[in-house]
C-alpha cells in the first residue's frame, strides 16, 4: 500500500533476504481513468502558476471515467471560466491495461499565445512598447502539470508529472524569436470602402465593409514565391476595460472577436476563416499578390482582406 509519495507499507512478515529476486520491484496498479491537465505560459523570470493572464483563473483541462480498456481519441473539457477558454486538447491510452506498472496516455493540446491584448497595455502598444513578459530578452515560456488517478473526486490517489523551468524563445511584434531580428516588416497599410473604394481612416463601424491593404517588405533577394509562401491573418478587438473579458460568461474568440484565416500568396481568395458564418467572423476574404516591379523582384507582397462586422461587434 502506498502511503505517501515516500512511505510504501508492505506485509508485516518479510521473505528471507538470501532467495529474494533481485529484479523484485514496486508497480503501480490504481487503473488511472482520471486526468487533470494543467498549464500556462508565463515569462522565463517568472514564477510558476497556472493562473491565466487573460483572466487570473486557473486554467484546466480534464478527463474523467476514461475507461482502463478504451484507446480513442477523447476530448479534454475545460474547467473553470470561459473567459480565459481558447483552443482544445484531446487524450489517447496508448495501452489497454496496466504494463510492468506502466500506464501510457498521450495528450495532443492545440492553444494560442496568450494574451492577444490586455485593456491596461493600450498606451503601450500605440507606442510600440511591448507588454513585461516580453519586453526586452523577456519571453513567455510554456509549463504544465499533469496529474493522473482513479477518479477526479479522489484527490488522495494522484500521481503527478510537471515540467516549469524549460526556458521560452518566443518573440512579440517585429520579433523573430526572443529579441531576434527579422527581415520582415510592414511596409504600408491603407484601407477603403469595398463598394466606393473610397480612403477610410480605418475598419468601419457599420454594415458597410472594409477592403484593408497591407504591404509587406523583405530585405531578403526574392523571398516571395507565388504559391509556395504561406501567412495568417489574425485579427483581435481591443477591449477598453477588463469586465470586457474577465469572467463574464464569454470564450476568448468571444470577448475579443479573434478571428483567423490561413493563406497562400498567388492562392485564389479564401473565405473559410476560423469562424466562417458565426457572429464572430471578420474575415470575408484573404488574398495575397507580389508587388510588381520597379520594386526588387519579390521582396514585396501586398495582402487584402476584405472584413466586415456582425451586429454584435459594431453594438460592443
Amino acid at each position: 500500500e502506498k502511503i505517501s509519495a515516500s512511505i510504501i507499507r508492505v506485509d508485516s512478515t518479510l521473505a528471507s533476504e538470501t532467495i529474494d529476486s533481485a529484479n523484485d520491484y514496486v508497480a503501480l496498479v490504481t487503473p488511472m481513468e482520471a486526468i487533470r491537465y494543467n498549464w500556462n505560459l508565463i515569462g522565463n523570470s517568472e514564477n510558476p502558476t497556472f493562473n491565466s493572464k487573460i483572466d487570473g483563473t486557473n486554467q484546466e483541462l480534464t478527463v474523467n471515467n476514461y475507461p482502463q480498456g478504451s484507446t480513442p481519441v477523447t476530448a479534454m473539457g475545460f474547467f473553470g471560466d470561459l473567459s480565459y477558454q481558447i483552443g482544445s486538447a484531446t487524450i489517447t491510452r496508448l495501452q489497454t491495461g496496466v504494463l510492468s506498472g506502466q500506464q501510457q496516455f498521450r495528450i495532443i493540446h492545440e492553444f494560442y499565445i496568450t494574451p492577444f491584448f490586455l485593456s491596461a497595455q493600450y498606451t503601450d502598444l500605440q507606442n510600440d512598447i511591448a507588454p513585461s513578459y516580453f519586453l526586452n530578452a523577456e519571453c513567455l515560456k510554456f509549463i504544465y502539470r499533469i496529474e493522473a488517478g482513479l477518479d477526479l473526486s479522489n484527490p488522495n490517489s494522484f500521481q503527478f508529472t510537471e515540467t516549469l523551468d524549460v526556458t521560452g524563445n518566443s518573440g512579440w511584434f517585429d520579433e523573430s524569436f526572443s529579441s531576434g531580428y527579422t527581415d520582415y516588416s510592414v511596409k504600408s497599410i491603407s484601407y477603403e470602402d469595398d463598394v466606393t473604394t473610397n480612403s477610410v481612416p480605418g475598419i468601419q463601424l457599420s454594415t458597410d465593409k472594409t477592403r484593408i491593404k497591407i504591404v509587406i517588405e523583405n530585405n531578403i533577394t526574392t523571398p516571395f514565391l507565388n504559391n509556395n509562401t504561406d501567412f495568417t491573418a489574425n485579427f483581435s478587438y481591443l477591449p477598453e476595460f477588463e469586465s470586457e473579458y474577465q469572467q463574464n460568461g464569454k470564450t476568448v474568440i468571444e470577448n475579443f472577436y479573434f478571428d483567423r484565416g490561413f493563406q497562400t500568396v498567388g492562392s485564389a481568395a479564401v473565405v473559410t476563416g476560423d469562424n466562417f458564418g458565426t457572429d464572430q467572423q471578420v474575415f470575408e476574404t484573404i488574398s495575397a499578390s507580389i508587388v510588381p516591379l520597379p520594386v526588387p523582384a519579390n521582396t514585396q507582397i501586398e495582402i487584402e482582406l476584405l472584413v466586415s462586422l456582425s451586429a454584435a461587434m459594431i453594438t460592443d
